[in-house]
């Protein structure tokens, strides 16, 4: 026997009630990636219960990821008496609850990343200690058993690597096999500064690559990643040699050293704490950061060959004297833009199609920047960048979200192909991201036509042909359905068997998704039920014949209590039985239950 699945009914039915639309007629019934440039728009959400329960506050090293398995983005940083502070998002933009994790020593650099590939992230520390001082990495793998919205992260596992201060701590596959490896500078005061690399095993374990000389001291800050274009992580430092500064590139090599001497640009302009984006789109990240102190702009330093970068170009943000300074794709165009927090709000320069920025624009947004830690990441789920930084518009210190709401439409989660039976309800449901999104829902003119034309709520006669009595729902929501009218016989035939795509589209652009077919099962023809034997049939109507196999596995179905009418456990009578009266719902399949079968089986069901 065969039972249809007619799609996802059950959850599009409540994301119907939820978009507002009547069922009250149903009473008879039993992509693209290239996007336009959209203006970014910030809505500011506090969690301020928290973090003033710890008192003083140093936002140091925030990173976001979704640490208790929740699906939901969790925000980690370092706290003024160097603690470990985890706090649990909850999807909607805020982090009610947070988690203290002692750390050991002086924490200097915190990374939240899955490190041993068990899709579950973990944490990774950098500190020193002692006189002279010696620094470490400690890593913490998070649990593999722990039940969501737990943050369970098992012990320590330190990595020495000897003499020095690790200015931070950066992970990235810096030899190339696929596995995310561990990075810092570490500075020793008297000699020249280096560069420490340990390599990743695959399970989480890590082994020293060795130390690397950077060829200046006290290097201000540094940043790993892909700057050649061949897959592997470099290592972009700043800093300075007999008051001459310039930008060193380490570069990851598959021979020999791990890392490469340095290859040195000379600044000829500011330009100083260097971070990665690739700004023109070529596959190498590319070198921005602030401009002055206080500062007044964002530079741009391209990537040129073999580690090589190009003069940086100053773009003009007006003087900042506390900042958060992060770069992600805000406008949805698929291009970085570098937003500036600043203590009167947030200003974005947006990425233009030449590889540089546009000029700044004031969004407002922020009230009180307090710290330059801030980091970005998707804290609400609609898959769109947010920033997280701290501010101070009271006495008490708050972690601000600053969810982003002005991007393009973007589609996450594509209709679903569907085949039905000619008399259940059919529904279709796309699921988008974006600011104010509106959707129309469309379908093909006829059969692998490609061409398509907008669906209206109400009777489908005016393109069925005339078959009529199958009514369209929510051609305007997420959620499309199609539901025969019963009562008056509707069922869906040819000219329902089509593809359906809905077009979201908000002020910054539109967006269709992929067509989704609706495919019919074939009506069959009733035969003798009486017929002891014949051949089994094959699945999905088979020949169209319906023979006392297919009872016999309708009987076996009822039994199971499925199609019972409440709780009520079903025994098999004789199949075979002739004549009885109309059964009531007392549990008991006779020769009526399996009439109302066939009946429903030449319905093409």
């Amino acid at each position: 026997m065969r039972r249809v699945q007619p799609g996802s009914w059950a959850g599009a039915s409540a994301r119907l009630v939820r978009a507002g639309v009547a069922f009250a007629a149903l009473a008879g019934a039993a992509g693209g990636t290239a996007r336009a440039q959209c203006a970014a728009a910030f809505t500011t959400v506090h969690s301020d219960g928290p973090v003033a329960a710890q008192g003083p506050l140093q936002f140091q090293r925030p990173s976001l990821g979704d640490l208790d398995h929740d699906g939901h983005a969790d925000l980690a940083y370092v706290d003024a008496g160097g603690n470990l502070q985890v706090l649990l998002g909850n999807g909607l933009g805020w982090f009610p609850l947070n988690v203290r994790v002692l750390l050991n020593g002086s924490t200097i650099g915190l990374t939240v990343a899955d490190l041993n590939g068990d899709g579950r992230n973990d944490v990774v520390t950098a500190g020193s200690a002692g006189s002279p001082a010696s620094g470490w990495f400690d890593v913490r793998l998070s649990s593999s058993t722990s039940p969501p919205g737990v943050v369970s992260l098992g012990a320590p596992v330190r990595y020495p690597f000897g003499p020095g201060f690790p200015s931070g701590i950066s992970v990235g596959d810096v030899n190339g096999d696929g596995l995310p490896d561990l990075t810092s500078v570490v500075s020793q005061g008297t000699t020249s500064d280096d560069v420490v690399v340990f390599t990743n095993s695959g399970a989480g374990v890590f082994a020293s690559a060795g130390r690397f000389p950077i060829g200046v001291q006290l290097a201000s800050a540094f940043a790993a990643g892909d700057v050649t274009g061949d897959g592997r992580a470099d290592v972009v430092v700043h800093g300075s040699l007999a008051g001459a500064r310039s930008m060193r590139v380490l570069v990851s090599q598959s021979t020999g050293p791990l890392l490469s001497a340095p290859v040195v640009t000379p600044l000829t302009a500011q330009a100083a704490f260097p971070r990665l984006a690739d700004f023109n789109q070529d596959g190498k990240l590319d070198v921005y950061g602030p401009v002055g102190s206080p500062v007044t702009g964002v530079y741009v330093m391209r990537a040129g060959s073999s580690g090589a970068l190009v003069q940086p170009v100053e773009h003009p943000c007006g003087p900042v004297t506390s900042i958060g300074f992060v770069a992600g794709d805000f406008s949805g165009d698929g291009r970085p833009d570098v937003v500036v927090a600043r203590s009167d709000g947030l200003n974005i320069l947006y990425g233009n199609a030449a590889g540089w920025l546009d000029p700044v624009v004031a969004l407002g947004g922020a009230t009180g920047v307090t710290s330059p830690a801030a980091c970005v990441g998707d804290i609400n789920g609609d898959a769109r960048p947010d920033i997280a930084l701290l501010e101070s518009p009271s006495a008490t210190p708050e972690i601000a979200a600053h969810l982003n709401s002005g991007a393009a439409p973007a589609i996450s989660d594509q209709p679903d192909p569907v085949t039905a039976c000619p008399n259940e309800p059919v529904a279709f449901s796309v699921t988008a991201s974006g600011g104010s999104l509106t959707y129309r829902w469309q379908r093909e003119t006829a059969p692998g036509s490609g061409a398509f034309v907008n669906l209206i709520n109400g009777t489908s006669a005016s393109w069925d042909g005339g078959a009529g009595d199958v009514l369209v729902f929510g051609a305007t929501t997420d959620t499309l359905l199609l539901a025969p009218d019963l009562s008056s016989g509707g069922r869906l035939g040819a000219a329902h068997a089509l593809r359906y795509r809905c077009l979201v589209t908000n002020t910054c652009g539109s967006l269709a998704s992929l067509p989704a077919a609706l495919a019919l099962w074939p009506p069959c023809n009733l035969a003798d039920i009486s017929t002891i034997g014949g051949t089994p049939e094959a699945p999905l109507c088979g020949d169209g014949q319906l023979t006392v196999d297919d009872t016999i596995v309708f009987a076996g179905t009822f039994s199971n209590s499925e199609g019972c009418p409440g709780p009520i456990r079903c025994s098999v009578a004789d199949v075979c039985g002739l004549g009885g009266p109309p059964e009531p719902p007392d549990g008991q399949l006779t020769v009526d239950d399996v009439i109302a079968f066939v009946n429903a089986f030449s319905d093409g069901c």
